[in-house]
């Protein structure tokens, strides 16, 4: 049976999740006309209130206000943890991981553009507090060496050092992901063999198998559509996962000439039911890993799933107001900007 620990944890993710954001918030944030309008409604009617307390609304950046929200996220779960330490801090070790990433690739992006110094005004504050890696040092990077020197206590530190670039050439940017995408899938199975989670292991298992999976097709979706990359080079770009595709949907999908046979394969695939009406790609991925999250939320007895499930979701709900914003900025139409999200799709 669950500990007093387990139950206290699965209640108090269930209630932070019980007050998710609305269809009818959504539609409120879809009549907004600009990012101050957007940042005054998620910080006086929305959960996210006391995270954007100190929010300025006439002169919000929509990269700050996105930081905010996030940080939200994470010390919301941190705080989840402390209530699990026996399943916490495992989990909390794996998010930090992927926020290390995820901030190295922020990085690398500015660092190949010419221009590292801007990291600065993109750093998470939120997520410094947090993480081992000294992203204030990264700020300051100025050459390769530098970088390895930030991450020498990290475990991507291998990752990276096989990625130096020659002299007057930047950094590999699309192998560097890909490396780092398949270590993470790597250090999410390991982590759940190293620590013994019994019960949890096998949802756990599906859960980081699904989403790399998914992440796989957008991966192979955006390299056939915008980039025309052949078989070869799109199989060394992903991550050797595999859970409702096939061998062969899979191989059909990277030999594909065009999008319209991608599509064929997704419709007779498991995914076939998870695939909106509207065509994009990121809503088939997150219909599917919010359909299984909010199952997961509902009926799950093990906490590490409760709480993985509590993290993806919000997650999803970010990437709905990113894209709400970022909609509104460019005067899309509301219709339009609702078929990108995941939540009124």
């Amino acid at each position: 049976m669950p500990s007093n620990a387990a139950y206290a944890v699965m209640t108090k993710s269930r209630a932070k999740y019980g007050k998710r954001l609305t269809k009818q918030n959504y539609r409120e944030l879809l009549s907004l006309s600009s990012v101050g309008e957007i940042a005054m409604y998620l910080k006086t009617q929305t959960h996210y209130s006391s995270a954007l307390s100190s929010v300025q609304e006439t002169a919000v950046h929509r990269g700050y206000l996105e930081k905010l929200l996030r940080g939200k996220v994470l010390d919301d779960f941190a705080e989840l943890c402390h209530f699990e330490e026996s399943v916490g801090e495992h989990l909390f070790e794996y998010i930090l991981l992927r926020g290390d990433v995820s901030e190295l690739l922020r990085f690398v992006r500015r660092y190949n553009a010419g221009h590292p110094e801007e990291y600065l005004f993109e750093l998470p504050v939120f997520f410094n507090r947090h993480t081992k890696t000294d992203l204030l040092a990264l700020s300051k990077v100025k050459s390769f060496d530098a970088l390895l020197q930030v991450f020498a206590a990290s475990p991507l530190a291998k990752i990276i050092s096989g990625f130096r670039p020659e002299s007057g050439h930047v950094i590999d940017y699309t192998a560097l992901e890909a490396a780092l995408r398949k270590y993470l899938f790597t250090f999410s199975l390991e982590m759940l063999k190293k620590y013994n989670l019994k019960k949890a292991a096998g949802e756990l298992e599906t859960l980081f198998t699904a989403q790399a999976e998914l992440e796989n097709l957008r991966v192979i979706f955006r390299c056939k559509k915008y980039f025309n990359t052949s078989a070869d080079m799109l199989s060394a770009l992903l991550t050797p996962a595999r859970l409702h595709f096939t061998k062969r949907q899979m191989k059909d999908m990277i030999a594909a000439t065009d999008i319209k046979t991608i599509e064929t394969v997704l419709a007779n695939s498991y995914y076939h039911k998870f695939l909106g009406q509207h065509g994009y790609i990121d809503e088939y991925t997150g219909q599917f890993l919010c359909k299984t999250c909010r199952k997961y939320m509902r009926f799950s007895s093990l906490p590490a799933i409760v709480m993985l499930s509590y993290v993806y979701l919000f997650e999803l709900e970010i990437e709905d107001i990113t894209n709400i914003i970022e909609g509104v900025r460019y005067n899309m139409p509301p219709e339009q900007i609702s078929r990108l999200t995941v939540a009124l799709s």
